[in-house]
């Protein structure tokens, strides 16, 4: 008897055939399959958020994801809806990490359209959470009070002196 082993572990699937002769030399075969296959990605956040924040950051936050093996989440960014998304997040923020990511490099005035994965152990990546977006407003320049300040301070000088020129005025009418 002769035989060859083989190991497959690339994902995937695969058809085998087996052949045989028996010691009258009738030959005979039978054809199978098999596939090998990761487990099912874990299912998408359900909801995300983001804000603008104060000091001209977005906050991006999400759900976690309670079923299914998740270890943590991607968070990816685009400026049009429909994308292209790209990955803000060099690894994968963890599940025992606040579900929040903080998008400090936006510019004021770009809407910002944001979308979250889950990741399991192997690296198996969920659907793309519901978007969520936010814009940073434009920074409004602030307003020079100069002028008014100096008009305030001319108008009341003025003001003084009118009003010491009364004083003198009607003290010297008998």
């Amino acid at each position: 008897m002769r035989g060859t082993n083989r190991t497959y572990s690339a994902l995937g699937a695969y058809t085998f055939t087996v052949w045989a002769t028996d010691e009258g030399g009738n030959v005979g075969s039978r054809t199978g399959s098999f596939s090998i296959a990761s487990a099912p990605p874990p299912p998408a956040p359900a909801m995300a958020m983001a804000v603008a924040q104060a000091d001209g950051s977005i906050l991006v936050t999400w759900s976690a994801v309670t079923s299914g093996s998740v270890s943590g989440y991607n968070v990816y960014r685009a400026t049009v809806i429909s994308g292209p998304f790209t990955k803000l997040t060099a690894t994968p923020v963890p599940v025992s990490a606040p579900t929040e990511y903080v998008d400090g490099s936006v510019q004021s005035g770009v809407t910002y359209y944001y979308v979250v994965t889950a990741v399991d152990a192997s690296g198996n990546e969920s659907p793309n959470s519901p978007h969520a977006s936010a814009t940073v407003p434009a920074t409004q320049p602030a307003p020079d009070y100069t002028i008014w300040i100096v008009l305030g301070v001319g108008a009341a000088a003025v003001v003084a002196g009118f009003a010491f020129f009364l004083r003198r005025r009607m003290k010297k009418k008998p």
